[in-house]
């Protein structure tokens, strides 16, 4: 069992705030100072980071400002100043690199350093040369120095043009970057093109005039219209679609691949009088003719999750749950046959009641739309 402790730290002469040690002396005066959890780590960037020299280089600086800013008395200022150089020094940093921060830090008036900083106006001329940092970083920063003045030697661009570029770098891929993904997608700017759903014709291709251009389909048996939710055209891959033929017969297949490839199959298909495509032995029982008139709707594009997982398996699941709901094994629909083993879990427990009940089919044939509605309610 896992027990929270609660703990609550109080005192009537001092008062811990962030990283401030506010105390109050005999006198009712006011002293500030450094505060550090007692759990707290040494969570200073190392020396051998993979960063730019000059910010590695500044951060003791920067931290010894910060203790300067905070302490204010001389003593308690050397004191954790001592126990921060022993932090940098197990974080990897050289000796004189940390003196030279103290004693560039001591030299400052606190007055200073408390006082609110002007904030520099930058220039709006200035070009900025943008990069990655990494091992070629330095010389990049040469060739494109030593080469500024071929841009200057431009008659146009001499105007336009400062007499060297403001070269900064941006931070390079850490392991926490590749190895970690949030599973929120980022935040983008939604326009009509995102928001477009519906089946679409992609206008490139032989088979869009087979292409129905809708937002919504209606089943031919209960009259109800279901919305289409994704984006679909000729190019989709991963799709649960919807074939008619001119005289209201319908069929529902999926595939995983682009949708205008399944398409020509069924197409081809019908051409041949193949036995093998039910909506082709459908076209030649009727003599329909040409597979012009064969119409095409995707229902349902299957995303790829961003949490992984089986993308084939759940469009499986979701053609099974077309089928069942558009009760496409009926007239008039084409389907031979509703299958439930994309919902089964392969446990030796579920694999043995997957064999009894398909078994008994056999025994029972009268029965078995109850039996698939047994199956249905045991797999899920």
């Amino acid at each position: 069992m896992t027990f929270l402790l609660l703990s609550l730290d109080f005192s009537p002469s001092e008062i811990n705030f962030l990283d401030l040690k506010i105390s109050k002396d005999g006198n009712g005066d006011l002293h500030t100072s450094i505060f550090r959890k007692p759990t707290d780590r040494n969570t200073i960037l190392r020396a051998d980071s993979f960063h730019p020299p000059w910010l590695t280089n500044n951060i003791p600086f920067g931290q010894f400002q910060r203790l300067k800013r905070i302490c204010d008395s001389e003593e308690d200022y050397e004191k954790n100043a001592l126990d921060m150089t022993q932090r940098f020094k197990a974080r990897g940093y050289q000796y004189k690199t940390i003196f030279r921060a103290y004693n560039k830090a001591k030299c400052l008036p606190r007055e200073q350093l408390l006082a609110p900083k002007q904030k520099e106006q930058q220039n709006s001329d200035q070009v900025y040369f943008v990069t990655q940092y990494s091992d070629h970083s330095n010389a990049i920063k040469q060739i494109v120095k030593s080469n500024w003045d071929i841009l200057k030697s431009d008659s146009v661009l001499r105007e336009a043009l400062p007499d060297s570029p403001t070269i900064s770098f941006r931070r390079a891929p850490t392991l926490k970057d590749k190895l970690v993904k949030s599973h929120l997608p980022p935040v983008s700017q939604k326009t009509w093109l995102s928001t477009l759903k519906g089946n679409h014709r992609c206008g490139h291709c032989n088979h869009c005039s087979n292409m129905i251009n809708a937002n919504y389909f209606t089943d031919v048996t209960s009259g109800h219209t279901f919305d289409i939710n994704t984006f679909i055209n000729c190019n989709t891959s991963y799709v649960v679609y919807r074939l008619e033929c001119p005289c209201g017969r319908f069929y529902i297949g999926r595939t995983k691949r682009k949708l205008k490839a399944r398409l020509a199959e069924h197409k081809h298909a019908i051409r041949t009088g193949n036995p093998q495509y039910p909506m082709a032995v459908h076209y030649k029982d009727v003599s329909h003719g040409s597979c012009d008139s064969l119409k095409i709707s995707g229902i349902e594009h299957i995303e790829d999750s961003i949490r992984g997982g089986d993308r084939l398996k759940r469009l499986l699941q979701r053609e099974s749950f077309w089928i069942y709901t558009l009760k496409a094994t009926y007239y008039p629909g084409l389907n031979g046959e509703l299958d439930f083993s994309p919902f089964l879990v392969f446990h030796p427990l579920l694999c043995h009641w997957q064999v009894m009940l398909f078994r008994s089919c056999d025994l029972l044939p009268a029965h078995t739309e109850q039996l698939s509605v047994i199956i249905y309610l045991t797999v899920n």
